[in-house]
């Protein structure tokens, strides 16, 4: 029988998958630290924090971070049609806002959907809250998702997720190697450079060496 992989292996294939470029370079840091990796019962807030012996998070905090990339994508969905018109035309952007006659339904069901993310935080479990119909429910099987604007969205969500799980990493590495810096402020933003710099320093050239496409979202699209 086949064994399941343990979270710290599935979390470090998150990562190496967020930033392959990079790939060996997170895998030899993960087995330098050593650090373990727990999912948490789910509570109400937001779980993600770490210290020198492990990263922690519970699902309903990834389900957060589900949501919330969904509900962005679809806030493309509502102002980019103007923007698009904007930009082509040089007209002012609130007035192009005003002639979208579409904007007003699609404005009202992205704060909709961003007002049910801001309900799970307050929620102790996912299942309490009532999930948006046209937001597909949390899976790991990308290919499961037959629409390409919601495989991208996984993309999108699975880096954002690979950015906090880095933010959290640096503090593994502050504090099992002692040199975290004299304030939290300080050690927050090392955290947030530290993954900024991780993700995006060889993004340039690994841009250039693979083919890169433009996704539209399908209203901005109609508008072309």
């Amino acid at each position: 029988m086949e064994t399941e992989p343990s979270d710290r292996t599935i979390v470090l294939h998150l990562l190496r998958g967020a930033v392959p470029e990079r790939a060996d370079e997170i895998s030899g840091l993960w087995s330098q630290y050593g650090h373990g990796v727990e999912v948490a019962p789910s509570t109400k807030g937001v779980t993600m924090k770490a210290d020198d012996k492990r990263i922690q998070f519970d699902t309903k905090t990834i389900d957060f971070f589900w949501l919330l990339g969904f509900s962005a994508w679809r806030a493309i969905e509502v102002y980019s049609p103007a923007l698009l018109v904007a930009t082509w035309t040089g007209m002012p952007l609130d007035q192009a806002l005003k002639i979208d006659a579409e904007r007003g339904q699609y404005e009202f069901d992205y704060k909709q959907r961003v007002s049910t993310a801001q309900s799970l935080i307050a929620a102790e479990q996912t299942a309490q809250i009532s999930w948006p119909a046209d937001i597909p429910e949390p899976t790991a099987d990308r290919d499961s998702l037959g629409d390409v604007q919601h495989k991208t969205m996984f993309d999108l969500v699975a880096f954002a997720l690979a950015f906090a799980l880095l933010h959290e990493f640096r503090h593994v590495m502050y504090c099992a190697d002692k040199s975290a810096p004299s304030t939290l402020p300080e050690e927050e933003i090392g955290c947030d450079n530290w993954a900024r710099e991780f993700m995006t320093s060889g993004l340039a050239a690994y841009a250039k060496e693979h083919r890169t496409t433009t996704l539209k979202s399908s209203r901005s699209a109609r508008w072309e």
